[in-house]
């Protein structure tokens, strides 16, 4: 099932790079993101396995694990 994502705000330079890296596989933005996602998810996966460097590096960008 498909659904309807609406991003307001994001900065001119990061949408322009966006569309040029999904653009450069011929994707839509949409396929892109969702590769984004699945990539963070595994990276996530590692880093909560133990890996430390990809545990540094996700904290970095405020991407640690957030338990609710």
């Amino acid at each position: 099932m498909l659904s309807t994502l609406n991003v307001r705000g994001i900065n001119k330079d990061t949408h322009d790079s966006l569309r040029r890296k999904a653009g450069a596989r011929d994707w839509t933005l949409a396929q892109l993101l969702a590769a984004f996602n699945q990539l963070h998810d595994a990276v996530r996966a590692r880093a909560d396995a133990g890996d430390a460097d990809l545990q540094e590096l996700l904290t970095g960008l405020d991407l640690d694990t957030k338990r609710r």
